[in-house]
């Protein structure tokens, strides 16, 4: 078995492993939002103030996610995926 590292490009990965990929948009939203002010005042305070950048957890709890959720609030329409019942 090869690590992928030792491939050069991902078409000479898929080849090796007889992959096939496709790329497609999965959903395509042309939709502008505003920033609320309490969300433009918290990320500003998180990177002056606070060590968001040392690591990639950092960065995705202190960043990533609160514009995610801020953007989330925005798709309330589209329907939600069932949990997974972990105990069955």
């Amino acid at each position: 078995m090869s690590s992928f590292s030792a491939f050069k490009t991902l078409e000479d990965a898929l080849t090796h492993y007889n992959v096939i990929s496709t790329m497609d948009d999965i959903l395509f939203v042309e939709k502008t939002c505003k920033i609320p002010a309490y969300l433009a005042e918290e990320l500003a305070f998180t990177i002056t103030e606070t060590a968001y950048n040392i690591s990639e957890a950092a960065i995705c709890e202190a960043i990533i996610y609160p514009i995610l959720r801020e953007v989330w609030k925005n798709f309330g329409h589209v329907p939600k995926c069932r949990p997974i019942n972990w105990l069955l």
